[in-house]
């Protein structure tokens, strides 16, 4: 027999034991093609890193989590896809692994550095640029000028098209 180890045995109080989950993005309905994403995130500083994925096939899966992995500040010690629904005080990842003690002065400096870089507003306008373009490559050819000459809509756009139920 394989020993289980329950998500409450695991040491969360250091960084390094993650939870995953994989979203399907196909909108109000999964028939036909559409991507997945794939998000780990550390139970400890919320450190959150993700992938998109063309399927959920386990080798898929493996290789995305195999690339995740490589761009963590620190190790992963531990990996649990089932997602228990738990709050606590809202930190950005940034501010938890720094609590955590654990990165070199070295790792603390090149985070602190992209920290200091980011511009969240000159990050929603590109974001926002991205979805336009994306918009734009995905409407029908009827369509397409009307949604390159639109204005972007707002982030919540995405509701307000409630979807067919059954």
């Amino acid at each position: 027999q394989v020993p289980l180890r329950m998500f409450a045995d695991w040491d969360q109080a250091g960084p390094g034991f993650f939870e995953m989950d994989v979203v399907a993005r196909c909108g109000c309905s999964a028939a036909g093609e559409f991507l997945y994403t794939l998000c780990v995130v550390d139970v400890a500083t919320g450190w959150v890193v993700c992938a998109g994925l063309r399927n959920k096939r386990e080798d898929t899966v493996l290789a995305a989590l195999e690339h995740l992995r490589d761009d963590l500040p620190f190790p992963m010690l531990g990996l649990d896809s089932d997602n228990v629904r738990q709050y606590d005080r809202a930190q950005t990842p940034y501010r938890r692994v720094l609590a955590s003690r654990i990165l070199s002065t070295a790792r603390i400096d090149e985070l602190a550095a992209e920290y200091v870089a980011l511009d969240p507003v000159q990050l929603k306008r590109d974001i926002e640029a991205a979805q336009a373009t994306l918009r734009a490559r995905a409407a029908p050819l009827g369509a397409r000028a009307r949604w390159v000459t639109q204005p972007a809509p707002r982030s919540d756009s995405y509701v307000r098209q409630p979807c067919p139920v059954g």
